[in-house]
């Protein structure tokens, strides 16, 4: 508990007694299956199933629940993958060595609180965070031969990693990078802070199939190939060739709640909480799986959502600990060996813990990122953010500088038409997929059709059931080093 950041490691003695764990969250995932006679564990889905197939000559097979999660939530939820009997290790679970024999145990998460102990002071928090997030920084300098990247957006976790970095003197040490066109209120907002601060910034565009070698239908199916079919299509990017580190801020959100309707009211109830769950989440919203499948998916994702509930301080707490159980591993695990080089400065699991004991009222109002950005630069904390503003009333309140949330919601008249016409053939190509026993094929050509009016996660869902296709049809590419190159280069800019 006392590692941060994303990663796998494995203890094993002379005798092969030892342990085999990722980190607290499992953003570096870790992935098994059990035999009577054997237990095969690794930070690839493919690599144990090849394992089991080699060992009992029953390769498992491909997974269409996987494909419907993806169809309904856009992400997996549980311990699914993309191979029947091939599950991913949970939060904090570990595998024990001894005697040859594995045993999976599950250890303590950053949400396990005592419910009864008193609320923690969140001034101690933020110290917490702020001197873990300025032993990463220099920890990543130390050991850089370039100098870092750091990625600078117009929102509250960006501006608060930079707030602790400016307070520690470290923001001339890096570079920073935003991604996006000039018209993107992050690329506004971060040019002036730059200006303001006197950064090194840079903008990028980030890849797109029409300004690389890469056709769109190839990178789609690189990635269903790199990822085992567990990562949405709609996550495709090429892989990150740059040597240097790149400082994110992902994580930001578990210091503060970043759903206005949650700060504002939270859940009264577990009653409460479930019923928000199924109404906000809008799983199923783009229709494509038949009613008898929507409904066990939904029962499924509500019990997982509640299952955390002996282990926090009240229903006002599932919510992030169903972020950072399932929703954030899901999502990013797959797409790890995408961010070779990406440095995570607020993944410090005593400070996440430190988040949950001092409880929702210091979250909702932001306790934490208000005085360390303050702290940091008081000019800082006075600048817009895009899309949003402080909460508190006593805390600066700019003008939010309003447009899309990022460089995906910008309009692409070119990408739009070769999307729908890369999906079509998808389609066309897989006209007796297993996944239309969970999923309707007249609804998924339906939302195809209609892709540009769909809302944000409806697009998703339907990204999701075409991630599906490729992978129970077989239809993944593998990437030569050559055309990734090439196509990597082609895409730089700024």
């Amino acid at each position: 508990m006392d590692l941060g950041g994303a990663y796998a490691l494995a203890s094993i003695d002379r005798e092969g007694n030892g342990f085999v764990a990722s980190d607290p969250l499992g953003l570096h995932p870790l992935y098994v299956a059990e035999e009577a006679s054997f237990t095969v564990v690794s930070d690839r889905a493919d690599l144990v199933a090849d394992a089991i197939g080699r060992c009992t000559g029953r390769r498992p097979t491909r997974s269409t629940r996987c494909g419907a999660w993806l169809s309904f939530a856009a992400y997996l939820i549980g311990d699914e993958t993309g191979f029947d009997g091939v599950r991913a290790l949970a939060a904090g679970e570990v595998v024990h060595l001894r005697n040859g024999r594995a045993e999976i145990v599950q250890g303590r998460v950053p949400w396990d609180v005592d419910p009864g102990a008193p609320l923690r002071d969140p001034d101690e928090v933020g110290e917490l965070l702020a001197a873990d997030v300025v032993r990463c920084l220099r920890t990543t300098l130390a050991r850089s031969s370039e100098r870092p990247w750091f990625e600078l957006t117009g929102g509250k976790d960006s501006r608060l990693l930079l707030g602790i970095t400016a307070g520690a003197g470290l923001q001339d040490e890096f570079r920073y990078v935003t991604y996006g066109p000039d018209s993107l209120p992050d690329v506004q907002i971060a040019h002036t802070i730059a200006t303001q601060l006197d950064l090194d910034h840079h903008r990028r565009s980030p890849g797109s199939a029409s300004r690389s070698e890469l056709s769109m239908a190839d990178r789609y199916r690189i990635h269903v190939q790199a990822t085992s079919g567990m990562s949405n299509c709609h996550e495709s990017r090429l892989p990150d060739q740059r040597t240097a580190p790149v400082i994110s801020g992902l994580l930001g959100e578990s210091y503060r709640t970043a759903n206005q309707g949650v700060a504002d009211a939270q859940p009264r109830d577990w009653d409460d909480a479930a019923d928000r769950f199924r109404r906000f989440r809008k799983f199923g919203d783009a229709g494509l799986l038949r009613p008898d499948a929507a409904q066990q998916l939904t029962d499924e994702a509500v019990a997982f959502h509640l299952s955390a509930r002996d282990r926090i301080r009240g229903p006002e707490d599932l919510r992030p600990a169903y972020f950072l159980g399932c929703h954030l591993p899901r999502w990013q695990g797959p797409l790890v060996e995408s961010h070779p080089n990406r440095v995570l400065p607020f993944y410090s699991p005593a400070a996440i813990r430190g988040a949950f004991e001092m409880g929702c009222d210091a979250r909702s109002t932001e306790h934490v990122h208000q005085r360390l950005v303050t702290r940091g630069s008081a000019s800082l904390a006075e600048l817009p953010f895009a899309n949003d503003t402080w909460r508190t009333a006593t805390a600066p309140r700019p003008e939010a500088t309003r447009g899309p949330i990022n460089s995906r919601r910008v309009a692409r008249p070119r990408s739009r038409t070769e999307r729908t016409r890369v999906l079509r053939d998808i389609v066309d190509r897989c006209p007796d997929s297993a996944l239309y026993d969970m999923v309707d094929p007249d609804a998924l050509r339906d939302g195809i059709e209609r892709f540009s009016s769909l809302r944000p996660l409806e697009k998703q869902q339907v990204m999701g059931a075409v991630t599906s296709l490729i992978w129970l049809g077989e239809l993944e590419l593998r990437p030569t080093t050559d055309r990734l190159v090439s196509a990597t280069r082609d895409t730089a800019d700024g």
